[in-house]
């Protein structure tokens, strides 16, 4: 008799403890979720991505799969937004919404193809062939190339020019002004 009470108090130690478990769980869900909900209030979608992933992990619920699927839509992420309503669909396959929801992967699908950078074509293995066709070597700078200083020398030259010419043609030239101020006459 001793031995089943015995059994019967562990069994109910146990269930209680997986009761203040679950309970612990549930808790950590339901802080996640709010601070997810915080975020997509404030349009912070990828911190609110984060924050329903982590509820998730306490309590697996189709919802929060739902909820990352729209903020990965929002944030134009086709592919991963159409991955998170098929989990979603995946754990609720009874849900109200289906129709729609199953739309919804197609055209995210869709966005996804079209917006998809096209694919680099492999390399050939045959030879290039053509007239004229050379590799051509890397360019240098502006600044190392040798026609560009000599541009730049020319210019100067050729300013320098202008300014003389125009400093001395632009000024009066009376001679004999000239000639009495230096003799003092």
């Amino acid at each position: 008799m001793r031995a089943l009470i015995f059994i019967l108090l562990c069994t109910a130690a146990s269930a209680i403890a997986q009761k203040e478990i679950g309970d612990v769980d549930e808790e950590l869900a339901r802080r996640h979720f709010a601070a997810a909900q915080q975020h997509y209030a404030a349009h912070r979608y990828g911190e609110a991505i984060k924050e329903f992933q982590t509820a998730r992990k306490f309590k697996p619920l189709p919802a929060f799969d739902y909820n990352i699927g729209r903020c990965h839509e929002l944030l134009e992420q086709w592919d991963e937004a159409a991955d998170a309503y098929e989990r979603y669909l995946g754990l609720s396959p009874n849900a109200a919404d289906l129709v729609s929801i199953r739309d919804r992967i197609r055209v995210l699908r869709e966005r996804a193809r079209a917006s998809a950078p096209p694919e680099p074509m492999p390399p050939s293995t045959e030879p290039m062939k053509g007239i004229g066709l050379k590799s051509e070597a890397p360019k240098r700078p502006l600044v190392k190339q040798a026609w560009f200083w000599g541009t730049v020398a020319g210019a100067v030259v050729v300013v320098g020019l202008a300014v003389g010419l125009g400093v001395g043609l632009g000024i009066p030239h009376d001679p004999s002004a000239t000639y009495g101020r230096v003799f003092g006459d």
